[in-house]
């Protein structure tokens, strides 16, 4: 090959125009492994290993992501591992100071416990610190005043203002309870990532400091928390629950998938879709993320490949977290930008992250999905009840163990011990609560409860509910490449109208409706199509006894929208409890095929009001939300599936007496 040689006045003049390529190196904590405190956690090993790889598949070089956790064999090549104590995390956050500047990013990310403890100077107005526990936390020590090798949230606000005072960001995530206001920015089914103080040997009698307001830090910086300062965060199974391996932190989860399969999203967009993530695999909310600083609205750093064909290298490198499922066929091919199919295979023995290919074609790299099975459902995980009260329920408590003896409600996992909804019994009645097992978390009465004549049938639409949110998301990654931030085709803004109980307007309209509606107000949903593809749209209402209704379309009526074609929605918020109720809107959106029936998936009721149609997506639907073990699931689309963009809104209805 020749080689061809510059002047040098010309390399000189090429240097000086060439800009400073800005780098971006990260502080991954996975802390499972508690080296003094009986609080292991199985999720946070697989959580860094995850969110680094999920860095390297935006550009960042393997060794500028140096990974403190207590499970190094887990993580990919190159990248710099060691173990997540106290000194290193703050040596790491101390060297990512000294090697940054203007221009440059740092990127720092815990996975584990947090918990609170006295503020002793002053400086955090709820009169606690917010901690994060490393691998070699132990309990409180008088001595010093605090929780030995604990990180409190001054610590952390002291590093952040290293990292920036020479021009660096910084971009925080913490997946750890009580930590929305780990950084100290502003004045002001699962396992629970939270110790409680007591645990830790917290004088409970213990007098915080006078506060005082912090100053605002200053900066470039976004920080990304898990959940509010008063909820929990929590970590999930996804496969078998024994395995370790299978356990991954909710908002990582969520938050990585679409950082992987976004290219361009800013921080605030990459908040807003983890968001909105969480919320539609679960009708019962028990942690909502959080997020502030002043780049929020910068581009996310570094890009991915939005619908690429997943990379194959002996087995398929994508798993359950990517939605794929069991007998599920792919198409095999050569290169990314596919070509000619080499075949196809179907996927077996899935774990979270990879698949077996049944056959694999000589030079096969990438694969795209072709065929999508449903998964087989899990049980419905219940709690063992919880008396919150001295009344008395021998007859709540017997028709349950009744329940039980008799197999009256369908792919139940009684007294689990990681449920997917907690039993408490308050008031005479029996309430169910998110996995958190908190009661009425929206104000009193607004768990739902039931009394023992009820419990079957609730229950059974419960499994039902839980199900039904399972198979919607399930269709809805395995459908689509990526997350689309310019969001669904069809647009749905709510109207709320004040009205008497025979539906009379007694006010003026508000929209965008409010969170919180009066009982017997108007709710009109307005859904406008702006894609160029007509589609097809089914409207489910989810309320607080878990019956889920058909809202639209009714019987005759056309559920399909052309370009810009609007329809309005209406119903009656009836809420004749004691508390506020917690109920949700589902919109269902599929593109229209030329020539094929309107797709209305209304057959997904269990009000007994079904009109589906039996279309391709509703058949996927339904066999992914039968109860484990029933009916057939041999059923998979024959063809890539159609895409399925699932909105949900929440809805909170005051009781008829406020």
């Amino acid at each position: 090959m020749t080689q061809r040689h510059l002047p040098l006045a010309l390399l000189s003049a090429l240097a000086l125009a060439a800009p400073v390529q800005a780098e971006t190196r990260a502080l991954l904590i996975g802390v499972g492994d508690y080296e003094y405190l009986d609080a292991d956690l199985r999720g946070p090993v697989n959580d860094v290993a995850l969110m680094a790889r999920t860095l390297m598949s935006r550009g960042v070089a393997p060794g500028a992501i140096t990974v403190l956790t207590t499970a190094p064999e887990l993580l990919p090549d190159g990248v710099v591992a060691g173990v997540p104590r106290r000194e290193a995390i703050l040596s790491g956050l101390a060297e990512a100071a000294e090697a940054t500047g203007e221009g440059d990013t740092v990127f720092f990310y815990f996975s584990g416990h947090g918990s609170q403890a006295p503020d002793l100077d002053g400086d955090d107005q709820g009169g606690y610190d917010e901690i994060l526990l490393p691998s070699d936390a132990k309990n409180w020590k008088g001595t010093i005043g605090a929780v030995e090798n604990a990180i409190l949230d001054d610590e952390l606000r002291a590093a952040a203002e290293a990292i920036m005072e020479d021009g660096a960001s910084l971009v925080a995530v913490l997946d750890a309870c009580h930590a929305a206001t780990g950084f100290r920015a502003m004045p002001g089914k699962g396992a629970a990532r939270y110790v409680e103080p007591v645990l830790l040997g917290i004088p409970e009698a213990m007098e915080a400091a006078e506060s005082r307001p912090a100053p605002a830090l200053e900066g470039s910086f976004a920080f990304l928390y898990s959940s509010q300062s008063d909820q929990r965060s929590f970590e999930y199974p996804h496969g078998d629950p024994e395995d370790p391996a299978s356990w991954y932190g909710e908002f990582t989860r969520v938050l990585t998938t679409v950082m992987a399969s976004t290219p361009d999203l800013t921080w605030d967009q990459l908040l807003a879709a983890t968001m909105d993530g969480m919320r539609k695999e679960t009708a019962t909310a028990t942690q909502t993320p959080d997020g502030e600083g002043t780049i929020m609205a910068a581009p996310v750093f570094g890009g991915a490949e939005a619908g690429a064909r997943l990379r194959v290298d002996g087995k398929l490198k994508a798993g359950l977290l990517a939605g794929l499922t069991e007998g599920s066929e792919v198409t095999l091919y050569a290169a990314a930008a596919g070509g000619e199919p080499l075949g196809t295979a179907t996927l077996s023995d899935l774990t979270p992250l990879e698949a077996m290919l049944s056959a694999l074609p000589e030079g096969a790299g990438y694969a795209e999905v072709t065929s999508l099975a449903p998964a087989a459902s899990t049980p419905l995980k219940l709690s063992a009840p919880v008396v919150a009260d001295g009344a008395d329920y021998i007859e709540i408590t017997a028709e349950l163990a009744r329940i039980e003896a008799e197999g009256l409600v369908d792919g139940v996992e009684w007294n689990a011990t990681a449920p997917d909804r907690a039993l408490v019994l308050t008031g005479g009645l029996l309430a169910v609560t998110g996995p958190d097992g908190v009661l009425d978390p929206e104000g009193p009465g607004s768990s739902p409860r039931f009394a023992a004549s009820e419990l079957a049938a609730a229950l059974a639409r419960l499994g039902q509910v839980v199900r039904l949110e399972s198979a919607l998301t399930q269709a809805e990654a395995g459908a689509k490449g990526g997350f689309t931030i310019s969001g669904p085709p069809v647009k749905v803004e709510l109207e709320m109208i004040p009205a008497n109980c025979d539906g009379t307007p007694t006010g003026p309209a508000s929209r965008p409706a409010p969170q919180t509606v009066p009982h017997c107000s108007q709710l009109w949903l307005h859904l406008r199509n702006t894609s160029s593809k007509a589609q097809d749209v089914t409207v489910l209402y989810r309320d607080r006894s878990f019956t889920i209704s058909a809202i639209f379309p009714g019987s005759g009526t056309s559920n399909r929208l052309n370009f810009n074609e609007s329809v309005p929605v209406g119903m009656l918020m009836v809420n004749d409890g004691e508390g506020p109720a917690l109920e949700e809107v589902i919109v269902l959106v599929t593109p229209a095929e030329d020539g094929a029936p309107r797709t209305a998936l209304t057959g997904l009721a269990n009000d007994g009001q079904s009109r589906g149609a039996g279309s391709p997506m509703e058949q996927f639907l339904t066999a992914a939300a039968a109860p484990p073990g029933e009916g057939s699931r041999n059923f998979s689309f024959s063809t890539a599936p159609a895409p399925l963009t699932v909105a949900r809104f929440p809805v909170r209805i005051t009781p008829k007496d406020d």
